[in-house]
């Protein structure tokens, strides 16, 4: 099994680019646990699956977290039993980036998603040579990305 994670700023088209890789691939998008509140016109397919705090403790004591991120005091967590298929893609902020380069011991590829329209963030820590790849979304070729990662 392969992970494929993507970091990158708001705008910067890092989800457009997992649900590619989702549909024309073999890839399993794997949405993070998370105690965000729901927005309003929240899209059905959302990016999280949604626990109270209680909910994601409990889920915590009981399975093992690959990474835990806080952003705006909310919480995103990944579990390794989610890990299923032969790629799965992952998309978090650096810090989910870092955290899986320090304890995930499988096979793993980081991308750094760009766009034109992305809006920079005091979130994202690491430089673009820290990841295997970086794509512009807007500018790069998707098939040959994918012919390099899959």
């Amino acid at each position: 099994m392969r992970l494929i994670v993507i970091s990158g700023a708001k705008n910067s088209k890092k989800d457009l680019l997992a649900h590619r890789l989702a549909n024309n691939s073999d890839c399993i998008w794997i949405k993070p646990y998370s105690n965000r509140s729901v927005p309003v016109n929240a899209d059905p397919d959302d990016r999280f699956i949604r626990l109270n705090d209680s909910q994601l403790d409990d889920k915590m004591m009981k399975e093992v977290p690959l990474t835990e991120t806080v952003v705006n005091g909310n919480r995103y967590v990944f579990f390794e039993n989610q890990l299923k298929g032969a790629y799965c893609v992952i998309v978090g902020d650096d810090r989910v980036v870092f955290n899986l380069l320090n304890n995930y011991k499988g096979d793993m590829v980081t991308i750094k998603c760009h766009s034109d329209s992305e809006k920079p963030s005091p979130r994202f820590l690491m430089s673009d040579e820290e990841f295997d790849f970086v794509f512009n979304y807007d500018t790069d070729d998707y098939d040959s990305l994918e012919a390099m990662i899959i």
